[in-house]
Parts: structure tokens; sequence; C-alpha cells
């Protein structure tokens, strides 16, 4: 289903009038008609659907049929300061961002940026455009922001607000982003990324003092955009937002693996399993009762299965029980497991 950002007051007593550029895609290029259905986001959290009444040359108005949630956000707020560079390649930088979960794009100059002129406004609305254009194909629920450019001593100082910031930096030989990483969990991030050449090492003891921690993209020379792109997708990792959907947003049914059995007698049989896990932190070891699965054996048993426990425990312990035990869910070894089948009939 198509989707369109639209200003919330384009959303009135269940109408939704679509912005002139919108409603030339609805006519024009997409060439949709009466009775078609579209999918309308507010921009704040809200995804209508909308069926078209109207579509004129250049107008469109359609009736909200019903109303959902938006999904598609990160957890974690991601701001990415990047470095100018020529043309197209930033804009590269900007959908490919927005369609990896960025929030915020703040464009940078520094020593070796070779753009000096700053981007007119019509440079700045056509990148709001491309983010807008990224957002509803990869199914975002908000269109990222895109600022005007800073000075890179404002952007560290911007960064330095956040609760984790990060700089990418070819000086730094021994870290990656998730050694920098640790055993945080924060709710925003500053990554800062570099133009063709990288950072001086003057900018990078700049940061440094700022609080913003160096870290490697590893041993090859990556260009400004692909540098980019690859910070986010690690940052993203590390924050498990490249999870399957199911096992981010909620719990999920776990598909276990099954076997047939010569005892097994009664079909269907369900078998209620409570996974032990131990958790091991240093020398000390906890047991946690981490997930309870329901399955539907038809006539088979489990014999084993695997549990990833990080997201085990990210799913079903609040974190307040983790920080009691001293713990996070990013140092969490798993050691072994028991299984505890109690069968009974269905």
């Amino acid at each position: 289903m198509n989707r369109f950002f639209v200003p919330p007051d384009a959303i009135v007593q269940g109408q939704v009038h679509f912005p002139r550029e919108a409603a030339h895609q609805i006519a024009r290029v997409l060439r949709l008609h009466s009775g078609d259905r579209v999918a309308v986001l507010d921009g704040r959290g809200t995804l209508y659907h909308v069926v078209l009444e109207h579509v004129g040359r250049d107008e469109a108005l359609g009736r909200v049929v019903g109303q959902e949630v938006a999904t598609g956000e990160p957890n974690i707020v991601v701001t990415l300061y990047a470095a100018l560079i020529k043309g197209e390649r930033f804009e590269w930088i900007l959908q490919k961002g927005t369609e990896l979960g960025v929030s915020r794009f703040v464009p940078m100059v520094t020593e070796r940026t070779v753009i000096r002129d700053l981007p007119s406004s019509c440079r700045q609305e056509r990148w709001a455009r491309i983010v807008q254009e990224a957002a509803e194909q990869c199914g975002r629920a908000r269109v990222p922001e895109v600022i005007a450019p800073v000075s890179f001593v404002a952007a560290c100082a911007q960064a330095a607000a956040t609760e984790a910031s990060l700089i990418a930096w070819e000086g730094e030989h021994r870290r990656s982003l998730a050694d920098v990483w640790g055993h945080r969990r924060p709710r925003t991030l500053a990554l800062m990324v570099g133009p063709e050449g990288g950072f001086t090492a003057d900018e990078a003891e700049q940061a440094w003092a700022w609080g913003i921690m160096p870290f490697s993209l590893g041993p090859r020379v990556l260009r400004a955009e692909t540098a980019a792109i690859v910070a986010v997708t690690l940052a993203m990792q590390q924050a498990k937002e490249l999870v399957p959907p199911d096992v981010r947003g909620r719990r999920s049914s776990i598909a276990l693996p099954e076997e047939k059995t010569e005892t097994s007698s009664r079909n269907p049989e369900r078998l209620q399993h409570t996974i032990k896990a131990f958790i091991r932190r240093g020398e000390e070891y906890y047991v946690a009762e981490c997930l309870e699965i329901a399955v539907v054996t038809q006539g088979k048993t489990l014999d084993e299965t695997v549990v990833n426990l990080q997201e085990a425990v990210a799913l079903h312990l609040e974190d307040e029980d983790l920080s009691e035990l001293g713990l996070t869910a990013n140092p969490i070894l798993l050691v072994t497991m028991e299984l505890e089948p109690e069968a009974y009939a269905a």
C-alpha cells in the first residue's frame, strides 16, 4: 500500500486533504483513482487507512476508514553528524540513513570538508524531500529531521549532550564500535563521521575533550558515505534494532524443533516448558526464570531447543530486575539451559 506523510492539519474530521506534491504523485505518478486505498501518516505516530474520494490533476481528497499506531521507529534516537561531501553522495547518506532508522541528520563543516559554500535553502528543501520519500518507502512512522549545517565545534557541543556520543576515526586502532559501546543501553546516540580523508588529529582530540569516544571502522579505507552507513548499521546492531520485528517488539511465538517419540500417545499434547538459564557475571552465577513457552506438539515431544538468552532476558525480565543483579542484557552469557516439561491434556 502506498504511504504518504501529510501535515497533521491536513486531516480534519475524517477527511484528508493531500498537499499539492502528494496529490501530484497520486494522480500523475502512481495514477491512483477514486476508491483506491492508501496509508497516511501524520508524522506524530498515527497511521490512517484512507480511501481516495476525489483525484484531480493536482488535488486529491480521501476519507479516513481506520487508524492505528504507526510502527517502524527504532527505540533509540540516533543523530548522525555527517561531514558535508559533494552532491549525490551526501544525499545517499540521507536516504540510506533514513532507511536504517536515523532520527536526525546534522551536516558538518570540518577541516577537510571540500564544500565551503553552505547549501542553499533550495538544497535543504531537496534534502527534506529525500528523507520524506525514504521514510515513506521504508515504513517509518516519522520523517527524520535534517537541520542546517554546523561547524565541527558546534557539532561536538551538541553531540556531547546525548547519552552516548561516538566518533569514527581512522587513527583509532584498538577499539571497535562494540568495544566503546560496552554494556550501555542508551536511549539517545550521536554518531560523528568525517569527510574524505577523515577527521584530523586535532579534531579527534577536540572530540575526546568533549567526551566523545573514538572507534575504528576496520583496517580498510572507506569512502565517506560508506563509513556513515557502516557506522549507523553497527550502532543499530548494538541497539538490537536489526532483529526480526516479532523478537524486537513483543514476546514472539518461538518455533520449537519437534521429533517423533514412541511413548507419546496423546494427540495433540500440550507441553509447558520453563527454561532455566544460568547467567554468569564474573565468577558469580544467577538463575533466571526467563521464558515460558506453550507449544502444541501434535503427538511429538520436544527434543531440544536453543534460545538466545540475551533476547529472552530483554523480553521477559524488567530492566529493574537486571539492575538488582548488577547486569544488563548486553553482557549476559548463556552457560547452560535445562528444560522441565510438564505434559497435560489439551
